[in-house]
């Protein structure tokens, strides 16, 4: 099948940050005598959008303190680190080829514009994006208004959302794009299964199957 643009999620799609964001969750809940969130099997059991529920769900009391505050705390950090990030395997590759073939591609986050343009600078990929969409703050909520005010703009034709996690298969359902969300943990996995979309191990096996499909 041919697509007319590829929408690409950020986070745990582009960027392999879900350790780093654990640990950093981690710290935050040690600070508060908190539990920790004991393996990355557990964080991808549980995860999800909006995430300040997913932090509710940890322990965070936020009559006793606002959720800005901790995301504020939590991005500090997380900036810090950004330098030590990898790229999510196979998302170079399969960038590169759809730029060969192309295909527009975006990146639709929740998470805040400047830092996603910065790491895709930092990773020598933000030329290859013709928008990224983010938002102007650091609390990353729900970015289904984000993708349709997005689609109805731009007026993509015939799109695939690429994406990590169920969130992203509500917000492709909802502006009515194909949808593949790649995920290598097998908990992840399997959270993912119920979502009606195609679940790969990798930006590998995508690329694999978009060749196979003559796309690319």
């Amino acid at each position: 099948m041919r697509y007319d643009h590829i929408a690409w999620d950020f986070n745990g799609t582009i960027l392999d940050d879900a350790a780093v964001s654990m640990a950093i969750t981690n710290r935050l809940l040690r600070e508060r005598g908190l539990p920790e969130v004991p393996s990355l099997d557990e964080h991808f059991r549980h995860f999800g959008f909006p995430v300040e529920d997913y932090y509710v769900h940890l322990g965070f009391d936020f009559s006793k303190e606002t959720y800005a505050s901790v995301a504020a705390d939590w991005m500090v950090e997380y900036k810090s680190l950004t330098p030590t990030i990898p790229l999510c395997a196979g998302v170079r590759e399969l960038i590169e080829a759809l730029a060969v073939a192309g295909i527009p591609q975006s990146v639709l986050s929740a998470s805040e514009a400047g830092i996603l343009r910065d790491q895709l600078a930092a990773h020598g990929l933000l030329s290859f994006f013709e928008e990224v969409v983010g938002r102007e703050d650091a609390h990353a909520c729900s970015k289904t208004e984000a993708v349709l005010s997005w689609r109805d703009r731009r007026k993509p034709g015939k799109a695939l959302f690429i994406g990590d996690n169920a969130h992203d298969a509500l917000c492709a359902r909802a502006a009515g794009f194909d949808c593949v969300l790649i995920c290598a943990n097998a908990v992840g996995r399997e959270r993912l299964q119920s979502c009606g979309c195609r679940v790969l191990s990798s930006a590998f096996e995508l690329k694999m199957l978009l060749e196979q499909e003559g796309m690319l």
